[in-house]
C-alpha cells in the first residue's frame, strides 16, 4: 500500500503531472489517478464499508505515508468514466494523531500551568515608549 501511495499516486500522478512541460495528456493522468484512487478505496474503505454505511460523517486519523492520501477523493466506483468520490457520501474531517493521543493516553497528560506576566521595563534605547505607570 505504501508503494501504491508513494509511487503510483504521488510520483506517477502528482509529480509527473505537476512537472510536465509539454503536451500533457491530461486525460491519461486523470485516468491513472482515478484508477489509483479506486484501488486505494478498495484497500482502505471497502473493509469497513458495512460499519460506516449508515454514517454521514467520517473522521480520518492518519500518520506517516497515509497522511498523503486525499481521502475525500477516494473513488468508490467509476460509471461511464465518471468517478464517484467518497466525499459524495460523507462529510470528511481529518484529525491529527497527536490530538487523539492527548485524549486517550492519560500518561501524557500533564498539569497545565499558566502564567500572566506584566512588567514595566524602562529601556533608554526606546525613548519613544512611555512608562506603563
Amino acid at each position: 500500500m505504501e508503494n501504491k501511495i508513494k509511487k503510483d499516486f504521488l510520483v506517477n500522478y502528482i509529480e509527473k503531472y505537476g512537472h510536465a512541460t509539454e503536451n500533457v495528456d491530461e486525460k491519461k493522468f486523470f485516468t491513472n489517478a482515478i484508477s489509483t484512487l479506486h484501488e486505494l478505496y478498495d484497500i482502505l474503505i471497502t473493509p469497513v464499508k458495512k460499519m460506516i454505511h449508515n454514517k454521514s460523517r467520517l473522521y480520518i486519523i492518519t500518520d506517516g505515508f497515509l497522511s498523503q492520501v486525499p481521502f475525500a477523493a477516494l473513488v468508490e466506483k467509476i460509471d461511464n468514466e465518471n468517478p464517484e468520490f467518497l466525499i459524495e457520501h460523507f462529510e470528511i474531517s481529518n484529525i491529527r494523531p497527536s490530538f487523539v493521543n492527548y485524549f486517550v493516553n492519560p500518561a501524557n497528560k500533564k498539569s497545565t500551568k499558566t502564567l500572566l506576566g506584566v512588567g514595566n521595563p524602562e529601556n533608554t534605547n526606546f525613548v519613544s515608549l512611555p512608562s506603563l505607570n
